[in-house]
């Protein structure tokens, strides 16, 4: 289509620099509670980033210790965890990128039907994002979507640890 090879994969690199500004885009999440950048500074995207790959591997440690056996459960369960713990904790995050748990969180009560308030909490979530971005309207305060969403998190690990560790 007439770009190089190196216009088209600084494309991502550029994306990566546009919202750098922004720690959160019309999402709920840590970002909400903190206000990093005066903590942090210019070095909040870094630092957080860190902490989020940190937060990975201890999960991966977890994983490893707990000796557990994956199977297509717990991978749907795991994916969901990683998706939500990405959107919370990474910086620069937009509403968009909750979509995916909304999904797999979906999937995962069709096939096992299980998980149904699990799924409609994420779905609550990611609307009452969406509805502030499209619409600019606060349904609830930032503070409980927030809560919200860390107490998600945690019964998602929840879910996980039970279904991991059963033999």
């Amino acid at each position: 289509c007439g770009y190089s090879l190196q216009d088209l994969l600084n494309v991502y690199v550029t994306q990566t620099s546009e919202y750098s500004d922004y720690l959160s885009l019309y999402v709920n999440n840590i970002y909400t509670l903190f206000d990093f950048n005066k903590l942090f500074g210019n070095k909040a995207v870094i630092i957080m980033s860190c902490i989020t790959v940190m937060i990975f591997v201890g999960l991966l440690v977890y994983c490893i210790l707990k000796k557990i056996k994956f199977n297509n459960k717990n991978i749907l369960q795991l994916s969901l965890l990683s998706i939500l713990i990405c959107v919370f904790f990474l910086p620069c995050m937009h509403e968009r990128y909750l979509f995916m748990a909304d999904v797999i969180s979906v999937i995962y009560v069709l096939i096992y039907r299980k998980g149904y308030i699990q799924t409609i909490l994420i779905n609550s979530i990611s609307l009452l994002s969406y509805i502030y971005f499209i619409y600019g309207i606060k349904t609830f305060p930032n503070m409980i979507i927030t809560i919200m969403f860390i107490l998600v998190i945690i019964n998602q690990f929840m879910m996980f640890n039970n279904t991991s560790l059963k033999r």
